[in-house]
């Protein structure tokens, strides 16, 4: 329900808006730094492959094949969440809608020359 302001009221009702913003923008500083130390985290394979939702025989063969994003040190394994993600991206097929425009640009772009 809207409450009624009066003239009076309005310096304080702006300064609770003030606030309020204040705190929204505080909410959202802090899920971006949540975001950002997420995909900069290290992962060891077991990690890597719980998040990928593969098996560690998967993960192994993409790192032989030189597949997978890969840090190799004192003999382990590590992984950047970003980087996987990144390459997850990789992967992404395009709809039908999106290889239609670009077969349409093409044909134009070639009929222009």
């Amino acid at each position: 329900m809207e409450r009624i302001i009066s003239f009076d009221q309005l310096p304080e009702a702006i300064s609770e808006v003030g606030h309020k913003l204040e705190e929204l923008k505080s909410l959202i500083l802090q899920k971006n730094n949540h975001s950002i130390q997420d995909e900069e985290q290290l992962l060891t394979v077991e990690e890597c492959a719980a998040f990928l939702h593969v098996s560690k025989a998967t993960i192994y063969k993409h790192i032989s094949k030189g597949d997978i994003p890969v840090m190799k040190r004192f003999g382990q394994n590590y992984f950047l969440k970003s980087e996987l993600i990144a390459y997850l991206k990789t992967g992404r097929k395009k709809t039908n809608a999106e290889i239609e425009n670009e077969a349409e640009d093409r044909l134009l772009k070639s009929r222009r020359r």
